[in-house]
């Protein structure tokens, strides 16, 4: 379910009455009164009225000061009267509602075309070279798939394509990784059916950091809407032999997508054997992003087969 404004708004209130309550707690004890301000200072930002206003109290914001409450809390631990407690598990349940917030917010680009920049299907040209030309055609989202080289050639990679990224405004999904994905601050990681359960996977990340999920099944892609991913691909939508792993699986076909779109409230992501002329389908049975990898990876001029494949987002009345 969707965290809403009010929502946020409500636990902000809570959680600015209880420090209200910890700062007159602390200015009641001997030397207490430098923390009761700094405590009072927290409650003030954090909730200035009953109604959330301005960027100030946004998730973002809430994540930056839950740091500094949770430290000067843990200041009073030895004085706690239960207060501090009550005031921990808020912090949590606000932290928690705030990151699936700003998760949200971040799952809103997760859309247009989608690259897997895979190493082995780059036609032997550099990774970097078929990322730029991805990026300048239109890409939106550009994921490194890496199953071969050693961890620290894929950091340097992804710190590379994070900066073209950056560069043209579109996001970096790391496959797999969910440490490589921290330490590049990507936009967020990729996993498959077998890979780390996203729950295990986010404490690696950070709270803006979104999830995505591999799905053959309509049930498998609910299922991980449920266990928290952010966004899911359902694949492979035709047949494909990019992927070792699923040549010769039956293709899922766009109703399966379509029934997908309508069960799921977070983006969806089409992958598997989808080039220029098949894709018109998919974007018509709700794909919010289509995933290509030898589409781009293999074509002679990944920028222009980028371009036209943005183009025939478009026609299909898809948002690119």
């Amino acid at each position: 379910m969707t965290l809403d404004r009010e929502d946020l708004s409500l636990q902000l209130d809570q959680l600015k009455q209880s420090l209200l309550t910890l700062s007159d707690l602390v200015g009641a004890l001997p030397a207490g009164s430098p923390l009761s301000g700094s405590i009072r200072e927290v409650a003030s930002q954090l909730s200035p009225s009953p109604v959330v206003q301005g960027e100030s109290a946004g998730p973002r914001r809430i994540l930056e000061l839950l740091p500094h409450t949770r430290a000067t809390l843990d200041l009073l631990a030895s004085k706690d009267d239960g207060t501090v407690s009550r005031t921990h598990a808020a912090l949590d349940e606000l932290e928690a509602a705030a990151g699936k917030e700003l998760r949200r917010e971040v799952s809103a680009r997760v859309y247009g075309l989608y690259i897997i920049i895979d190493p082995e299907v780059t036609g032997g040209r550099p990774p970097l070279e078929v990322t730029r030309g991805a990026l300048r055609g239109g890409a939106k989202i550009v994921q490194l798939r890496d199953k071969l080289s050693e961890k620290g050639h894929t950091l340097a990679l992804a710190r590379s394509m994070k900066d073209l990224c950056d560069e043209y405004n579109a996001m970096l999904i790391i496959n797999d990784h969910p440490d490589l994905a921290a330490l590049t601050e990507a936009g967020g990681l990729h996993v498959g059916q077998g890979d780390l359960p996203v729950k295990e996977a986010r404490r690696f990340l950070d709270s803006g950091q979104i999830i995505g999920r591999s799905n053959h099944l309509l049930e498998e892609a609910i299922e991980s809407e449920a266990l928290g991913a952010d966004h899911v691909a359902l694949g492979n939508v035709y047949p494909t032999s990019t992927k070792v792993s699923i040549r010769g699986r039956a293709p899922t076909g766009t109703e399966v997508l379509r029934k997908l779109k309508d069960s799921v409230g977070i983006p969806v992501v089409a992958i598997g054997g989808i080039n220029e002329e098949n894709m018109r389908p998919v974007v018509e049975a709700g794909a919010d992003a289509v995933c290509v990898a030898s589409a781009v990876g293999l074509a002679p001029d990944p920028e222009e087969a980028s371009r036209r494949l943005v183009q025939r987002i478009l026609e299909a009345g898809g948002k690119a």
